[in-house]
């Protein structure tokens, strides 16, 4: 097996991207991402649905202090019978997505 390289850890204070009129682009696109859900809670068959050639798992996580349930569609690669491997970004940005943007 070859041996593998270390991973490079960014210094602190690392701010990573901003995503250009951020705000704007989820208001235009959390239409799009709910019919996306919808139409993957039809679905029937037990194959995972595909976005943009890419396999996707819902992800619906409940709020801590709101009790409200959020879903979110985000790759995912089968790793075995039952298990998924589940990846998600916000752009590289340093800060997590705030769940009033949802």
């Amino acid at each position: 097996m070859p041996e593998k390289e270390p991973i490079e850890i960014p210094p602190r204070g690392t701010r990573g991207t901003k995503m250009p009129f951020e705000g704007a682009l989820m208001k235009i696109a959390k239409p799009f991402a709910d019919m996306q859900v919808s139409r993957y809670r039809r679905a029937k068959d037990a194959t995972a649905p595909m976005m943009m050639g890419f396999p996707t798992v819902l992800l619906t996580t409940v709020g801590a202090r709101s009790g409200s349930e959020r879903t979110h569609v985000l790759g995912g690669f089968a790793d075995g019978d039952e298990a998924w491997l589940v990846m998600a970004s916000k752009g590289g940005a340093p800060t997590q997505r705030s769940s009033r943007s949802c």
